[in-house]
């Protein structure tokens, strides 16, 4: 029987179509999959997931699982991806799989009719070919529209292989070339209907690397298995059977294992995969239903999974029924998934097949939470997170002409309820092309009535995402012949159209490979390609990088500066040399697994690492210090480090739910408890060593709703929090934890997790800011109370001025990456940056007579030495990168140096001066320092790490206590008498409204602040009264204070906002030079160098006093009436010691970045 005039003919009668039907077969020994039992993931369509290897097509019902249980990396790009899916059953066996029933473990491989050559061309469509790739989805290929190659509807190419021993040359869209040349079993259990396979033989990649494959033919010929995988690069993989069912497999990073359960009862063989052990000995189990009656006759879920046990020990159990999609009798009853139960919750999935066909003439409907429209399949999916509803194009909803649009998705509905408010939070649209690829017709087995006379597959032309009253639209348009979109218009509050251009090659048969864009809104980025499609150069926005490679893999990479690092000795796709201007060399080596087993920088400081079979970290060797082992247990993962171990549990999921600290030295733990949702966002962190913390809420998408202070999970208390409400079009109010609202206004386009903030509407209007942003989204003006700040940028969007009512317009020369070369402020003279090949400042050449600045690196990176003529400092580092000494010269001056050493954790341990003078730490197992003895002899601290005591040799003792938010309450110091003790309070945003003394009620101290958070009461003891009082512009300008008797008041210059003069109380008046520096405020002059830094005081008075500095702008030295004070301050910042020659030595110790004591000698 000709098919294909049977189906082309316009006035076939219903009882000829029916023998068509009957042709195509029942579906137990077809290949070609009906619309609603394709397995696999498709591309027109989404796919709902609450776990993260699994998956459930709202369309069908179908159940879904994907692993990925050996994963390698190889040069190229061409990697060796072991993956182990699963699709769940339609009541009937499929061809017997050594994996087990519904599991598919291969490389590809193509069937075809037995009675049907694999390379004929010009047959009915029910005799075409079928790809089956390595997710289990099947793909029909049809033949292309010049008769010479098949194509499927995802563009997937296949070729006659002429040659022996046959079957054929499959491409993807992405160059990739598989030859599926080894002929495997026939399958099907009727010998009339069998079905011929072809597997994949060798895969090679646009770059020519391989992978090839052996295979094992297994008992009764009826499965064929993966034996073995060898790669062009070294890689291999041996597969391993026992019988007629695959039992493990064999990596360069251990062996997965396998067990199956035999079904009994049926022929050939048939296997359920009970179990996948993994390396770590931890496996995944499976149950499934082991009997079926047949298509649409009870129970549902025949053969299917219905249970998965994690190796963490999470179980998800699956209910099944059937779903009549089509009124059509020929077509089969679906089995689809109704009920999933987990530990988290319960999901029910209910299923509304279209009643209706689409009119001829077209017609357009609103999608929305409630919508029940009769032209399309509803899928309506509830849950503990919300509930979701799929519209798809179904069997009911098409007529002839638009079978191609069977299962495209037009639209979804997310909804959530979050403390009771139940509301839509988004509603995304979608819009389809038609793109025919084959004149024959489109029919699959259970086809309707309706078909299509040639066979098109949809491609998107629009999509339209509604969140709140905001519409986000996106319009593909000027498609090219393999339908990739040259122009998209992409809208919101604001449009943009973006250009784009592909390359493609059909010869390597790349077919969507982005090559040039250019945005309406910002300007073009350029790219160009190798012969094998590889990116040799790209050009964004005028900043060009090129690259060169070898197999696929980069060799060297250079900068828009001429910069360039070469990379080589690839293994695993990973280089393991690489060399960078300036000398600098990085070396690896890389295991067969693909790990990185040892690193060495610039320096020659190597770190090493160790894994396990799952290619999980479980050492550390550091150039020094103590190594760090990692231990993995099913539901733990600890991490030992010396004294300190981290004990993190995951809950059954995988999802961390507690991380617990110990130091093994003193005992001491601190524990953090976290909790997740369903979708595994974290809703609660808690505070250390304590049941309350944070709480958050989302959306079912993910929007933050809620965040709640002091919470308690189980109580659902709190203290304070603050909300979100996203009213649409961009506009988002938040409401703080003193119930302050702010309202914040987006741009937005197509996509409305792309937000530009345009403005802030706060409580007070004088205080609002808005903005403006170019292209690119950044800040190009903000204005605030009257006063602008702009922002320029140059055509590679870097920043070239910044213009400011207090200095004017700042300018910045840039190079090609973005490196600032010069900087003016306003009228000031030029200050000049050069940097090396590794873009490091090297030297800084400020005008004038400022002194420039030098300075060198290791080939770390770290910073070696910073000389500006003045002052040197010199810098020293331990192989893990810490600080060792640092040292200060100061020309006439001996030098001055402190050293660091730290213990085998990297904790500070000893802090030596150069007086000799030693500073011990004693860090604890979390490196917080214990004493700064001999100064400060015990210190303790809270679980969250701020200091609760400290007590000085002398017997003095400050305590710390901390209130439910983690904020200090009370503060004392007591020795022989109590000598302080002061408390606070606190509003929710952690403002201080009150401070009470104990010791001296006097100093009590009553705070409020405005709306805004600015301090305007300030009642306390002060000088000539009790009351203060503050009041501001809406800049945050402070204009009077009031504290007691004193009174000032703050006068600023409307043009340039500088504060020209304080009357009251007190008088000034400001001068400022070009940099916005104070110049005099009326009774003292000052004077700055080009790096505004301070020279002098009562400049050129013989009271003045002198200034110098290093070139990292700290201070070195003081001079007043001849008498000269030198500074010598740590890298931190910190001032750590102060001489004046003959007279007077001060070093000062800190603990926690505090200063607490002061060592002074006098003498020389």
């Amino acid at each position: 029987m000709n098919f294909v005039k049977c189906v082309w003919s316009p006035f076939i009668a219903v009882a000829a179509c029916a023998v068509c039907f009957d042709v195509m077969g029942d579906g137990v020994d077809e290949v070609i999959p009906s619309f609603y039992q394709e397995p696999g993931l498709s591309r027109n369509r989404e796919h709902l997931n609450q776990q993260s290897d699994e998956r459930i097509d709202p369309f069908t019902g179908k159940l879904q699982w994907h692993f990925v249980d050996i994963f390698v990396p190889g040069n190229g790009g061409l990697d060796l991806k072991v993956q182990r899916s699963y699709s769940s059953m339609n009541e009937l066996l499929d061809d017997a799989s050594p994996i087990g029933i519904g599991w598919t473990m291969h490389f590809g491989r193509v069937m075809r009719k037995a009675t049907t050559n694999m390379c004929a061309l010009g047959v009915g469509p029910t005799s075409n070919p079928v790809l089956e790739l390595a997710d289990g989805s099947r793909h029909v290929l049809y033949d292309s529209l010049d008769g010479t190659y098949a194509v499927s509807t995802g563009l997937w190419r296949a070729d006659c292989n002429n040659a022996s021993p046959g079957g054929l040359i499959i491409h993807s869209p992405d160059g990739t070339r598989y030859e599926m040349t080894t002929q495997g079993p026939m399958i099907g259990s009727n010998p009339s209907k069998w079905q011929q396979s072809w597997y994949t033989t060798r895969i090679v990649d646009r770059n020519g690397n391989t992978m090839d494959f052996t295979y094992v033919m297994l008992s009764g010929a009826t499965s064929m298995g993966v034996q073995s995988v060898a790669t062009s690069d070294g890689r291999s993989l041996t597969f391993n059977y026992s019988g007629d069912h695959l039992s493990s497999i064999a990596g360069p990073g251990g062996t997965w294992s396998y067990g199956h359960t035999l079904l009994t009862g049926v022929s050939p063989n048939y296997y359920f995969l009970t179990s996948a052990t993994r390396p770590d000995g931890q496996a995944w189990s499976y149950q499934y239903n082991t009997s079926a009656n047949g298509p649409g006759m009870a129970p549902a879920g025949g053969y299917s999974m219905k249970k998965v046990t994690y190796p963490t020990g999470a179980q998800v159990n699956y209910t099944y029924g059937f779903a009549t999609f089509a009124q059509n009798p020929n077509i089969p009853i679906s089995t689809v998934i109704t009920n999933k139960q987990s530990d988290d919750g319960a999901w029910t999935y209910a299923y509304t097949p279209a009643t209706e066909p689409i009119p001829p003439g077209g017609m357009s409907w609103t999608i929305s939470d409630g919508a029940s429209i009769p032209n399309l399949d509803r899928t309506r999916i509830e849950g503990p997170e919300g509930h979701y509803v799929y519209f798809h194009f179904g069997y009911n909803s098409v007529t002839s002409g638009e079978v191609y649009l069977i299962g495209a998705l037009a639209g979804k509905v997310a909804a959530t309820a979050v403390e009771g408010q139940a509301f839509a939070s988004a509603i995304e649209a979608y819009s389809w092309g038609r793109f025919v690829i084959s004149g024959q017709t489109n029919l699959r087995p259970g086809g309707t009535m309706a078909f299509d006379t040639e066979t098109a597959t949809p491609y998107i032309v629009g999509k339209n995402i509604s969140r709140g009253t905001g519409l986000h639209t996106t319009v593909y348009s000027n498609f090219d012949d393999y339908k990739n979109p040259q122009t998209i218009t992409e809208t919101g509050s604001a449009s943009r159209t973006r250009a784009v251009t592909y390359f493609t090659d059909a010869s390597k048969w790349i077919l969507h490979q982005k090559k040039d864009e250019t945005l309406s809104t910002t300007g073009a980025i350029t790219r160009s390609f190798d012969a094998n499609g590889n990116m040799t150069s790209e050009n964004r926005y005028g900043v060009s990088t090129d690259y060169a490679y070898s197999g696929g893999d980069v060799t060297s990479k250079t900068d828009a500066r001429g910069n360039s690092v070469s990379y080589g000795n690839h293994k695993r796709g990973i280089p393991q040399s690489e060399s960078h201007p300036q000398g600098v060399s990085i070396s690896r080596t890389v295991s067969d697994a693909g790990n990185v087993l040892t690193e060495s920088d610039g320096t020659g400081a190597t770190t090493g690492y160790t894994y396990d079979g799952l290619n999980r970290v479980t050492g550390i060797t550091h150039a020094t210090g103590n190594p760090v082992s990692v231990t993995w247990g099913a539901n733990t993962r600890t991490v030992t480090r010396g004294g300190y171990s981290e004990e993190v549990t995951y809950d059954s999921f995988g999802r961390q739910t507690q991380a617990r600290h110990t130091d093994s030295t003193t005992g001491t733990v601190v524990t953090q408890n976290y909790r997740n949702d369903v979708l595994g966002r974290r809703t609660f962190t808690s505070y250390p060593n304590s049941s309350v913390g944070t709480g958050m809420a989302f959306d079912v998408i993910g929007t933050l709703l809620v965040v709640r202070h002091e919470y308690d999970p189980n109580s659902g208390s709190h203290s304070t929090g603050r909300s979100f409400n996203y009213n649409g079009n961009g506009v988002v109010t938040m409401s703080n934890e003193t119930g302050v609202t702010y309202t914040y206004t987006y741009r937005y386009y197509d996509d409305p997790d792309e937000r530009h903030l345009l403005s802030i509407a706060a409580p007070l209007a004088a205080a609002s800011i808005t903005m403006e942003r170019n292209g690119v989204g950044q800040l190009t003006s903000a204005t605030q109370d009257g006063k602008t700040r702009t922002y320029g940028y140059n055509g590679q969007y870097f920043l070239t001025t910044m213009t400011d009512p207090e200095v004017g317009t700042t300018t910045f020369g840039r190079d090609g990456v973005g490196n600032m070369t010069t900087r003016q402020v306003g009228a000031s003279p030029t200050t000049t940056y050069t940097y090396d090949g590794r873009n490091r400042v090297t030297a800084i050449a400020y005008p004038g007579g400022t002194p420039s600045v030098a300075k060198t690196y290791f080939k770390d990176d770290k910073v070696a030495t910073i000389d500006n003529g003045i002052a040197l400092r010199s810098y020293t580092y331990d192989g893990n990168k810490n600080l060792k000494t640092e040292t200060l010269a100061v020309s006439g001056q001996a030098p001055f140096a402190v050293q660091y050493d730290y213990n085998g954790n990297d904790a500070l341990n000893l802090m030596t001066y150069g007086s000799g003078k030693t500073i011990s730490y004693s860090p604890d197992g979390f490196g917080r320092a214990t004493r700064a003895a001999p100064y400060v002899t015990a210190v303790t601290h809270h679980p969250n790490g701020q200091m609760a005591s400290m007590t000085y040799a002398n017997g003095v003792t400050t305590t710390v206590g901390l209130n439910g938010r983690q904020w200090p309450d009370a503060i004392a110091i007591a020795g022989a008498a109590n000598m302080f003790n002061t408390s606070y309070t606190y509003d929710g945003l952690g403002n201080v409204l009150g401070i009470s003394d104990s010791v001296d009620p006097t100093y009590n101290r009553h705070l409020e602040y405005d709306e805004i958070d600015r301090l305007v009461v300030a009642d306390g003891a002060w000088a000539g009264g009790t009351t203060g009082a503050f009041t501001y512009d809406g800049r945050g300008n402070i204009k009077s204070q009031l504290l007691g008797s004193q009174v000032l008041n703050y006068n600023y210059d409307a043009a340039s906002n500088r504060l020209a003069s304080i009357s009251g109380t007190k008088s000034y008046a400001f001068t400022y030079d070009v940099y916005g520096n104070v110049t005099g405020n009326g009774t003292k002059s000052f004077g700055y160098n080009d790096a505004s830094n301070l020279r002098c005081v009562d400049c050129g008075t013989p009271g003045e006093t002198t200034y110098d500095y290093d070139g990292a702008s700290m201070r070195v030295r003081t001079t007043k009436n001849g008498v000269s004070t030198y500074f010598v301050y740590g890298s931190g910042g910190n001032l750590l010691w102060e001489r004046v020659p003959g007279v007077s030595l001060k070093e000062y110790i800190y603990l926690d970045g505090k200063q607490v004591a002061v060592r002074e000698k006098t003498g020389s």
